[in-house]
């Protein structure tokens, strides 16, 4: 990934106010339509993250089923772990995250890194979540078997947010998320725009449908209002 510095040029400024190429935007560019488009939806991605069967709560982000996985097969985040972590996140127990994409997986020494985006749907502000885990297998189960089953024991947890919220900082947010918006094959920015916000288009269609057949109803007798001499403040 490169460490080159990047400035919004007068084409950023010009696709914010007209059109362009999406291939001649350069990371950082990206990085502040993303941003802009998501203070644009905030008012959606709550009813996004309400109708997605991939939205999670923050209690389902540490500790969850495996995906693929056997029905004992769960990544289990220990108290100590969890007591790390902003208390803001535990306290707001209803707020909702839709995940992004997941922007990296390693192992090291039998040890597995994991960086996933994810926004946080309610004040649509974007959240990466650094997981470290080990892979245990569960009781009566042994590395012969064909498929042993296993847990993943979360070691430690890290997280960023791409605005300062309730206690939450900002810092280091961008210096960490800048590199996947700089590969050329994640393509992060574009993704973000074209497939995360196509959900939130959907529900400003919804919206604007459920209104349109509310006016259509109500329209007979807002007009008998109208002949009664009293107005409609619509």
């Amino acid at each position: 990934m490169t460490k080159e510095k990047h400035q919004t040029t007068d084409l950023y400024h010009f696709v914010t106010n007209g059109t362009a190429e999406m291939r001649s935007l350069n990371p950082l560019e990206w990085f502040h339509l993303v941003k802009l488009a998501l203070e644009a939806g905030k008012l959606v991605f709550r009813r996004v993250a309400e109708i997605s069967n991939d939205s999670r709560t923050f209690e389902s982000l540490l500790n969850h089923p495996l995906k693929g996985g056997g029905s004992n097969e769960r990544r289990i985040t220990p108290k100590e772990v969890a007591d790390s972590l902003p208390r803001t996140f535990f306290i707001n127990r209803g707020w909702i995250f839709l995940p992004i994409k997941t922007l990296e997986v390693k192992e090291e020494k039998g040890q597995f890194f994991e960086r996933r985006l994810f926004l946080l749907a309610d004040f649509a502000v974007m959240v990466l979540m650094d997981t470290l885990f080990r892979k245990e297998l569960l009781p009566n189960q042994t590395a012969r078997s064909e498929k042993p089953e296993i847990s993943e024991k979360v070691v430690s947890c890290k997280i960023l947010t791409s605005a300062n919220l309730l206690g939450l900082r900002k810092d280091g947010f961008e210096e960490a998320i800048m590199p996947y918006f700089e590969d050329v094959n994640l393509k992060l920015g574009e993704f973000i725009v074209k497939s995360v916000f196509d959900d939130a288009v959907d529900v400003l269609r919804e919206g604007k449908n459920r209104v349109a057949e509310v006016e259509k109803a109500m329209k007979p007798f807002m007009e008998i209002r109208t002949r009664l001499g009293i107005r409609n403040h619509v």
